[in-house]
Formats: structure tokens, sequence, C-alpha cells
């Protein structure tokens, strides 16, 4: 099965997580004399109107003092984020195959178009949720959702926009969609997903 995303919310947190493509950072070291160096850093493309530059600011000059000290005194405030997987601990992860009837697809995509704009709008913890279509066979969906943790997932299932979804969907549906829980078995970096 090839699949294509058909419809998805954003990654919470910035509208666009790909602001920084096609900027480039960059360090230059100047000597100034006997024991004394110049680091100079630049975020060429990083501009005022996009939406992380005030974040990205502040998180550069956090890490640069963070490197001025480590120069000066041997400690520094490196990023510590633990051993791989604890950034998903906690998460909840599920997804849902499922194959529409031919006759059914039109409603079952603008449901579906619906459902992802009310879930944008009202769960700011559904980290992610994609509808995906197979590429060869049009017919066949899979969601896929990540939420930050159990009480995300069961307020997305508790909405009266799920329950709607629910409803519309089901029917046009060639059997009842099942929900699949996800473990986590191995993992990339996690930014690198979203």
């Amino acid at each position: 099965m090839v699949l294509r995303r058909f419809s998805s919310s954003p990654i919470r947190g910035y509208k666009d997580r790909r602001e920084w493509v096609g900027t480039t950072v960059r360090f230059g070291i100047e000597p100034l004399g006997e024991n004394r160096t110049r680091l100079n850093f630049r975020h060429a493309g990083l501009v005022e109107s996009m939406e992380c530059y005030g974040s990205c600011s502040n998180i550069w000059g956090y890490y640069l003092q963070s490197l001025k000290r480590l120069c000066e005194t041997g400690k520094g405030d490196p990023f510590a984020g633990g051993r791989p997987g604890t950034m998903s601990e906690g998460l909840v992860a599920q997804m849902v195959p499922f194959r529409v009837r031919a006759d059914s697809i039109v409603v079952a995509m603008a449901a579906i178009d619906t459902f992802i704009a009310e879930i944008e709008r009202n769960e700011p913890e559904t980290l992610m949720y994609r509808s995906y279509r197979d590429e060869k066979d049009p017919l066949s969906f899979v969601h896929y959702m990540l939420f930050k943790d159990a009480a995300a997932h069961t307020k997305h299932r508790g909405s009266d926009y799920c329950a709607a979804f629910v409803k519309t969907l089901h029917p046009c549906c060639e059997q009842k969609p099942q929900p699949v829980d996800l473990t986590l078995f191995r993992e990339a970096a996690l930014d690198a997903l979203l």
C-alpha cells in the first residue's frame, strides 16, 4: 500500500514548521590577538516576519551565552534532552485503516475535511492527525493520530465533532473502521518526523 497524505492538522506550536527551510546558520571564528577570539554568528534568512523569530532569537541567545560560559569557565548549559525515546514517552499513537464504498467517497472526504478542521480549532494537545489515502486504491485510507497524553486522546474521542464524524463516516465504509493502538518500538529524532 502506497499512501499519500489526504489531509492533516498542523503540528502544534507553530503554523509552519518549515520556516527554517532555506535559512543558513553560519559560525565564523576571528582571532583578535593573543588569548582572544571573536565568534561571529549569523542565522541568514531568519527574519522578523517569521512566526518563530522571537523564540529562535531567544534560544540562539541562550545557547551562545552557554557557549561563552563554557569557554570562560569550562561549564555551559547544553541541551539535556535525555536518552533516545524520552521525547515521546507518554504520547498516545493510534491508526485507523478503512475503505470507503465508491458511491460514498465524496461524502467521506467532506466528512474528513470537516473533522480535521474541528481538530485544528479545538485540540491543542492533539500533536498530529493525518488522513492518508492509498495511491493505488483511492478508496482506502489510514488515519494516523498522535496525542500528547491519554487525557488528550480521551478529549478527542469524547468530542461532539468526533461523534458526528463517526456517524457520517461509518455508513460510508465497507466495514466498520477499527482503531489500532500503537506502541513505540523504535524512533528516529521526533522533530524529523514533524
